[in-house]
């Protein structure tokens, strides 16, 4: 188990440990703590906050008796399909947890760990985990090296955490979503007034930089065949605009995404995802829709040069077949049931 500071400095590297069901991240946990492995409770202190994967759920009453504050994203109900507001901002703890993702994936980076461990090497594993450790800290940069914009983010998570989203109402209001109340459009040559962002405006309203990176392929799987971004704006109500996108889990689901705009920025945004509700940022399909509206459509030729669906051009689909062969397979089965 790999224990990191938000930075990414990698404090410990504990282990190896079994893979079997039993050894979660919550048994192992235990087993570092109650054992003091490492002497990690000499360099833990009362009040040190530990953020944690929901993987830990079943060991937070065991941290928190050692004096230590744990944070965990929520798990959603099986009862329910989507967090509220309060829910889906408390994964801003996830703002943090990335890091520890990060540091996983740079000792992967290493060969030796890239691939399956040999059963010959498992009695030298801990002291090459050991070795991987301590290069990347003494000869690879953190991952968080500008510190000068987290007061402002802080700030701006605390100023919304427990804030309502104006729009989820509105977007699962069935009557206000009946087809009437929208016009479709494309959004290629529409909506002159949404407001012109930089990648800058839009890293302030996503506050991180993962719906950033998903943004690009979002809007352009959204982009019809014929090259239209097909969106709808409300008739009732000036500044309101309804998308429908694609999810990129399942091909069948899709979420309905509501924004409401000015013509300086975005005022409020909801989406029909699980973690659609959030002020605390935004999801992904939230930052395509953003993306493409205040920033790609003025720059095509720098942002919407290349689409991933295009390459099915290059490919042969082997269940599109001729009327002819069809009416030579069908002659074949007669004369052979004749026969």
């Amino acid at each position: 188990m790999i224990i990191c500071a938000t930075d990414g400095y990698i404090i410990s590297a504990i282990g190896p440990y079994l893979s079997d069901w039993y050894n979660n991240d919550a048994v192992i946990t235990k087993h570092i703590l109650l054992n003091n492995k490492e002497e990690v409770q000499d360099w833990l202190v009362e009040k040190d906050i530990m953020i944690v994967d929901r993987g830990c759920r079943d060991c937070l009453d065991l941290v928190n008796s050692f004096s230590y504050t744990t944070f965990m994203p929520l798990f959603l109900p099986k009862s329910k399909k989507q967090f509220s507001t309060s829910e889906a901002n408390n994964r801003f703890v996830t703002v943090l947890r990335w890091v520890v993702e990060s540091v996983n994936g740079r000792i992967k980076t290493f060969k030796f760990f890239e691939h399956v461990v040999q059963n010959s090497s498992l009695l030298y594993v801990h002291g090459y985990l050991s070795i991987v450790c301590a290069i990347i800290n003494a000869y690879r940069p953190t991952f968080i090296n500008d510190t000068s914009n987290d007061d402002y983010l802080s700030k701006a998570f605390l100023e919304k955490r427990n804030k309502q989203n104006e729009l989820e109402a509105k977007l699962n209001d069935k009557e206000r979503n009946k087809s009437k109340h929208w016009k479709k459009i494309n959004a290629d040559d529409c909506i002159i007034d949404f407001p012109k962002l930089t990648e800058a405006d839009l890293k302030d309203f996503t506050l991180g930089v993962l719906q950033l990176k998903q943004a690009r392929s979002y809007a352009l799987e959204h982009i019809s065949e014929d090259g239209q971004y097909e969106i709808h704006v409300c008739q009732q109500q000036q500044n309101l605009l309804r998308a429908n996108l694609q999810s990129k889990h399942s091909n069948r689901k899709d979420y309905n995404v509501l924004i409401q705009y000015n013509d300086q920025t975005v005022i409020a945004a909801c989406c029909a995802c699980r973690n659609g509700n959030r002020n605390i940022g935004c999801c992904s399909h939230i930052a395509s829709i953003i993306w493409y509206l205040g920033i790609a459509r003025h720059d095509k030729h720098k942002y919407l040069n290349h689409r991933s669906s295009s390459y099915m051009k290059l490919f042969e689909d082997a269940a599109e077949v001729s009327d002819r062969s069809s009416d030579e397979e069908d002659d074949d089965a007669i004369l052979y049931s004749s026969a």
